[in-house]
């Protein structure tokens, strides 16, 4: 459902003899910029301003537009996932599917995940392609390159149950939507759509930095997408649930289920530093790389944290 624009009510006409109040400047750091410079449609949630999702979309879709124009460059699939459908070159053609049966395919490659660069990003920055290719055909060398990057995308997901957050205290919990049952964190939905929007927006910053860089290609701006996507959810969207401050507030506690998804964690750390992410050494003041170490805030970073290693 596309969110609604921000509203601003209309000014009453003062009468002559009112004297009127002086006009206050908003502060520089309470406004978000979009790419082409002029301040975009925004959504207030009482902590930060965060551009909308249709302000997120047309960012996407230029994205997507400026990959068709540049010069195909070195590509090559990172990443694989067991039981994950290959994405057909086909899928980017622009007498292709429609938008919602492409967003409904890509889910089905593997349902019931988390797509990390998400579903709507990539549906718009597909139309993106579609705009800029203009009713022509991408030659052979463009369009492995583009199938490429879409498929390395689509490779990075996460189980739906293992995205979440629970430690207590003030911080407030997160559940990506799931089977009610098998949530691990929280209640199935729970503060996930504030955390969708912010992530979207750090992969959107990412790959419109990527493209301002010298001598870039598709494959550099989609790795640099994925790493503020991954990066993202690793710290803010999905707490490792062998955490000492994290496992006693969860939800759902089954040692199997607890187990894959510190592997699944690990695997993304190390995934995102293949694609040009960093991630931090162990640090024996803050647990070094200890299996069960807090888990501390890291809003802001799209670095990974040090390994946890299993005793």
């Amino acid at each position: 459902m596309k969110p609604p624009s921000a509203k601003h009510p209309a000014t009453k006409k003062q009468p002559a003899t009112t004297k009127q109040p002086a006009k206050t400047q908003p502060a520089k750091s309470s406004k978000a910029t979009h790419h082409s410079g002029k301040p975009p449609a925004l959504m207030r949630d009482g902590i930060t301003l965060v551009p909308t999702h249709a302000v997120l979309h047309d960012r996407f879709a230029k994205i997507g537009a400026a990959f068709v124009t540049q010069p195909v460059g070195k590509s090559k699939v990172v990443g694989q996932l067991k039981g994950l459908k290959a994405f057909p070159a086909k899928r980017l053609s622009s007498g292709g599917m429609s938008p919602a049966a492409f967003a409904a395919a890509y889910r089905r490659d593997l349902p019931g995940q988390d797509e990390l660069l998400s579903t709507a990003s990539i549906v718009h920055m597909r139309r993106g392609v579609h705009e800029a290719q203009k009713g022509t055909i991408l030659g052979a060398a463009k369009q492995k390159e583009m199938r490429n990057a879409f498929q390395t995308a689509s490779n990075f997901r996460l189980p739906t149950e293992m995205v979440g957050v629970a430690t207590g205290g003030t911080r407030r919990g997160v559940q990506h939507p799931t089977a009610p049952a098998k949530a691990m964190f929280r209640r199935s939905g729970e503060n996930h759509g504030d955390h969708d929007r912010r992530r979207r927006a750090e992969a959107a910053d990412a790959a419109e930095a990527a493209t301002k860089k010298p001598g870039w290609t598709v494959q550099k701006v989609m790795h640099a997408s994925l790493v503020a996507a991954i990066g993202y959810t690793l710290n803010n969207m999905a707490a490792p649930p062998t955490a000492k401050n994290v496992r006693p507030h969860m939800r759902r506690q089954v040692a199997a289920e607890i187990k894959a998804a510190h592997v699944e964690r690990e695997h993304l750390k190390r995934t995102l530093v293949t694609l040009g992410g960093l991630q931090e050494a162990p640090d024996a003041a803050k647990g070094g790389a200890a299996f069960d170490r807090r888990w501390t805030d890291r809003t802001g970073l799209r670095s990974a944290s040090p390994p946890r290693v299993r005793p």
